[in-house]
């Protein structure tokens, strides 16, 4: 009998340029189904009749080291201002896409202050005499729920970061910005939502 018989010998293949568009035009579905879905419950879904549009925006994201979800997020919070819906044309549009690439380092940017402020807050109040644990619960400090996590994680307070998990990953798969700044204090598994 053949050694090794039912067992697929194969090396996986190098994940290739069509493949990773394959995975940003779903990110893309995804992140479209995820916020159309709040503000309208009834809403099912993209058809996959939209993925051939949606191809040339995800080339344009891997191209610039774009993220779907950080992009859908930035079109839902632009156009959101003048109306209730956020119907595909309005994100399968180079115009817009411009305006995201244009906003990133912006927002990169804006991310990295309020890390730090978030760092100046918990370090005074620990000067001040106050407790980790005592911080992270009090919701008067500014904080968000990924620093909150990244904090408790790091520090070993399993019993916290259970607390602010769930709002974290949900932040992280829309502000994957996050991963980059909180990534020492964030385990593997959060690197990787």
């Amino acid at each position: 009998m053949e050694r090794n018989a039912g067992v697929n010998n194969e090396l996986p293949r190098a994940m290739t340029r069509d493949d990773k568009v394959a995975i940003y035009v779903e990110a893309l579905r995804d992140a479209y189904y995820r916020l159309r879905k709040r503000i309208d419950p009834r809403f099912m879904g993209l058809s996959v009749s939209y993925n051939e549009r949606l191809e040339p925006i995800a080339e344009a994201l891997i191209d610039h080291n774009g993220d779907p979800y950080s992009y859908l997020l930035f079109v839902f919070d632009r156009l959101l201002e003048y109306g209730d819906a956020v119907y595909p044309n309005m994100f399968i549009s180079q115009k817009m896409l411009n305006r995201f690439f244009e906003w990133r380092p912006v927002r990169i940017e804006q991310l990295r202050r309020i890390v730090h402020t978030q760092e100046v807050l918990v370090k005074a109040a620990l000067r001040d005499g106050l407790g980790l644990p005592e911080i992270l619960l009090d919701m008067n400090f500014q904080m968000g729920a990924p620093f909150r996590y990244a904090l408790a994680y790091s520090n070993g307070l399993p019993e916290i970061a259970e607390r602010f998990r769930e709002e974290t990953e949900r932040m992280l798969i829309f502000e994957p910005y996050y991963k980059e700044l909180l990534g020492n204090w964030l385990p593997e598994r959060m690197k990787n939502v």
